[in-house]
């Protein structure tokens, strides 16, 4: 796996442990639109690299809107590619 997905994949464990912590404890999660989107991001990366593993294809465009946005289009015909692009209209956040 390349490096920039584990990176990915340690800040979405961190962020998700952390949220489940404060959440049990009845305390706000702080976030911005930008932890938001890379953690949805790796979540929706996850699912087709494992569909993958099980010789499922996936083809799929997902647009999320709200904090943390973006469109999300991945395909793993062949190697697993995953492109996610923030969203950019009024009141999300551009990177």
């Amino acid at each position: 796996m390349d490096w920039p997905i584990l990176v990915l994949r340690a800040f979405w464990n961190s962020w998700l442990h952390e949220r489940d912590v404060l959440l049990a404890g009845s305390r706000k999660h702080p976030t911005d639109g930008h932890a938001t989107f890379y953690a949805a991001a790796y979540g929706v990366f996850i699912a087709p690299a494992v569909a993958a593993r099980r010789s499922q294809p996936v083809r799929q465009k997902l647009t999320l809107g709200g904090l943390g946005g973006g469109v999300f289009d991945l395909d793993n015909r062949g190697a697993v590619t995953f492109t996610a692009t923030p969203a950019t209209r009024a009141g999300l956040f551009c990177v």
